[in-house]
């Protein structure tokens, strides 16, 4: 948001539907905030309140239709408004219509003066999320690690849905790592996706807080307030939080996020653009590029799967990992026929029982494996 707001022809919103989102839930006891009744009712809940917070308090009133179309009223012919970036949380989006592109309760058409419209989503390695969970103990606690508050399975439901519904623009999605580790790259593909110019502005803001953020920034913004930009200090600062002793009652949270995570990591802007430099001769023959590979135990033990070739992994508790043993065939296929299967699978349980190899497949299982990866 920071990066956007610095441009001179940027305005930022900073998550419009968080009101509406708490709303809803204003009886809920088990969502820690301290400041949900000024979220809710505005500053009149404490009348002895700054004039600059009550301003940005009262500000969380309006909508989102409000709130657009009044950052597009500080328009003037010097700098013209030409983006309004909204940042909004995953968890939100029960609030927005993403075929009208609208605040599901706003009763105004969708008139925006915006030319095309994108969904970023930006994900963030769920091992430093939740080791950083409990930093700011005041408004964050292991108990509320729920899905959608950790954030990546609403965002792969957000793109699922902009995906199957055509939207004609798909989603782009940014790995925050990615981002911070190279900010200058990743800002100036993320502009050119979006059809606008790269401002060397988007790399630099000053210290403290912005007019931009939203009125609960003091209990959230705490260190990016600290930061200026995206220099090495602030990557420095994001690798030293990130060693510290995990909670172990966040796991379950940790084993349901990270698939998701991996899976949308390999859609960000980045790694598209790595794979389309991927060249035949890199994979031998072009065909590879879409192979699939079956693994997992006997069935006894659960049985096994395919998996797309970029997501295939063994367990580095793995004997051929752990001590370089392992038995393998190779297979030539001819006129849709494998050559001499039998004979090929009789060495390899010939070779398996050589190894001492225990809890191996059958021979029915392997087949089975064989024909799935290569049906």
């Amino acid at each position: 948001m920071y990066s956007w707001d610095s441009r001179s022809d940027c305005i930022g919103i900073d998550e419009p539907l968080y009101r509406d989102w708490m709303k809803d839930r204003e009886d809920r006891s088990d969502i820690h905030r301290p400041y949900k009744n000024e979220l809710l009712h505005g500053s009149k809940v404490c009348e002895m309140m700054p004039k600059e917070k009550s301003f940005k308090w009262d500000r969380e009133q309006k909508s989102l239709f409000t709130r657009v179309n009044l950052a597009l009223e500080k328009d003037d012919r010097h700098n013209p408004i030409k983006v309004i970036f909204c940042k909004h949380m995953g968890h939100h989006r029960t609030l927005f219509d993403f075929d009208k592109n609208k605040q599901i309760s706003d009763e105004e058409p969708n008139s925006y003066s915006v030319a095309k419209h994108f969904h970023i989503l930006l994900i963030r390695d769920p091992v430093a999320i939740l080791n950083s969970w409990n930093s700011t103990s005041s408004v964050h606690l292991s108990a509320d690690a729920k899905p959608d508050e950790v954030g990546l399975l609403p965002l792969l439901s957000i793109y699922s849905d902009l995906v199957s519904h055509g939207n004609k623009n798909d989603p782009i999605i940014v790995d925050s790592d990615e981002l911070a580790n190279n900010p200058s790259h990743v800002l100036q593909t993320l502009c050119s996706k979006l059809e606008l110019p790269f401002s060397e502005k988007m790399l630099f803001w000053p210290a403290g807080p912005k007019e931009c953020d939203g009125a609960w920034a003091s209990y959230w913004y705490e260190n990016v307030h600290k930061s200026s930009g995206w220099s090495q200090n602030l990557s420095d600062s994001c690798i030293q939080a990130s060693y510290k002793t995990f909670d172990l009652s966040l796991m379950p949270q940790m084993r349901m996020n990270l698939p998701i995570y991996l899976q949308l990591q390999s859609l960000s802007v980045t790694q598209q653009m790595l794979q389309e430099k991927v060249t035949n001769e890199d994979l031998e023959d072009s065909r590879n590029a879409n192979l699939f590979c079956w693994i997992g135990p006997p069935k006894k033990y659960g049985g096994g799967q395919l998996y797309p070739r970029e997501m295939a992994r063994i367990s580095p508790f793995d004997s051929a990992v752990q001590g370089g043993d392992a038995v393998w065939e190779g297979l030539r296929i001819y006129n849709g026929k494998i050559l001499t299967l039998e004979e090929h699978l009789t060495r390899l349980f010939q070779s398996s029982r050589a190894m001492g190899f225990k809890n191996e497949h059958t021979k029915e299982e392997v087949k089975d494996a064989i024909f799935a990866t290569l049906g």
